[in-house]
């Protein structure tokens, strides 16, 4: 005679799952911020990290593309993560009381983003504050790494977002906003697109879409990362990831204007999911 399994059984492969989920956001912010940080100071090899007035295109371009670069290949990593997770037990669990198809739950790197993703209804509070709480120390282990492992870093600033030259509390605040807010918009229909009706429809051409959607988003993602520090470099130095400021602020010990790396990027977030979901709902719906 079978029993079912008692739900004490469901309850800890939910959490198990959590669990990678949570380590996942750890590995993967620390990733990030170590190549944020270490690709800025060691793009002015002569300083450790140039002043503004001493940044060139190319030093531009540098970090630019390795912050872009970085947040894709990370968010690719992540894939073989999510595809395993879109077949389990608990995705469908979870669409049963969510609007949404959680394509990638994982590979957010960023509290902005996870709140977002938060917002929308697609994760819960607890797993958005488990996600917090990991990237706020895999971005604070990339720092202390970066700090370990170049030489004379500790003389540093630590890749440390800063306002640009002559710019004031009003201009970074919106400059962060706007970069953060043009990168939650991209990503949040990344993670939380609902694909099934693409995958089940009959045409071809709808058929192979999503598989190279799949491929290619990452990338995509990353090209809008270096496109928005190219943008707001100057300015703001492009932080959009309150981890990632906090982290280098920490080991760095320099708080100037740190509420801004806070504010404008989570307040960004809640306009971009607020303005997201009615969208998304909609295309759920088609």
């Amino acid at each position: 005679m079978s029993s079912s399994p008692a739900p004490v059984w469901r309850d800890v492969d939910e959490l198990r799952t959590l669990i990678v989920f949570t380590c996942a956001e750890y590995i993967g912010t620390l990733f990030v911020t170590m190549f944020a940080c270490g690709s800025l100071i060691s793009a002015g090899t002569l300083t450790y990290q140039f002043s503004m007035e001493e940044l060139s295109a190319g030093r531009l371009l540098a970090y630019a593309l390795s912050n872009g670069l970085a947040y894709g290949a990370v968010l690719y990593t992540m894939l073989c993560i999510g595809n395993s997770y879109s077949k389990s037990k608990v995705v469908r669990k979870r669409r049963d009381v969510s609007h949404y198809t959680m394509r990638y739950p994982v590979g957010h790197c960023n509290p902005a983003v996870t709140f977002a993703v938060c917002v929308v209804g697609d994760i819960s509070a607890t797993l958005a504050m488990m996600y917090f709480v990991a990237q706020l120390a895999g971005a604070i282990s990339g720092a202390f790494f970066v700090w370990f492992v170049l030489p004379n870093a500790d003389e540093t600033q630590l890749a440390t977002t800063l306002p640009g030259s002559g710019a004031d509390d009003y201009q970074v605040f919106g400059m962060e906003m706007l970069t953060t807010f043009s990168l939650v918009m991209v990503l949040l229909h990344f993670f939380v697109m609902d694909t099934d009706k693409i995958l089940n429809n009959s045409n071809s051409h709808f058929r192979t879409g999503p598989k190279t959607f799949n491929h290619m988003a990452p990338f995509a993602a990353g090209m809008a990362v270096t496109a928005l520090t190219l943008l707001g470099a100057q300015v703001s130095g492009a932080s959009m990831n309150p981890a990632r400021s906090f982290a280098s602020a920490l080991v760095s010990e320099t708080w100037e204007k740190h509420w801004i790396y806070w504010a404008g990027p989570m307040s960004a977030s809640l306009i971009a999911a607020i303005l997201s979901s009615p969208f998304i709902v909609y295309l759920h719906k088609l």
